[in-house]
């Protein structure tokens, strides 16, 4: 059940980054997502893309990269500050 769950908000994600948000050109969205993922450290973008754009879970990324949660939970929020000061300057 998890994994159709998963899967069904993978494809809804990737259906919005295709069609993009209020009448943007298709995909401008997903490239405006990887261009400011590019701007984090390359273990923050990696947690961040497969949090965010591929569906994992905290749990299953701790278990994946053999760290606690809660370390996981931490990175993803210092990613995410990091990227709303990018988008703020």
């Amino acid at each position: 059940m998890d994994e159709v769950r998963r899967n069904t908000r993978f494809l809804n994600r990737q259906q919005l980054l295709y069609e993009g948000e209020g009448g943007e050109e298709p995909g401008y969205a997903q490239t405006e997502a990887y261009l400011l993922l590019g701007r984090l450290p390359a273990e923050l973008q990696t947690l961040m893309r497969l949090r965010y754009l591929e569906g994992y879970s905290a749990a299953e990324l701790g278990e994946l990269f053999r760290m606690p949660a809660a370390t996981v939970r931490t990175k993803l929020s210092r990613a995410r500050q990091l990227l709303k000061k990018e988008i703020l300057t």
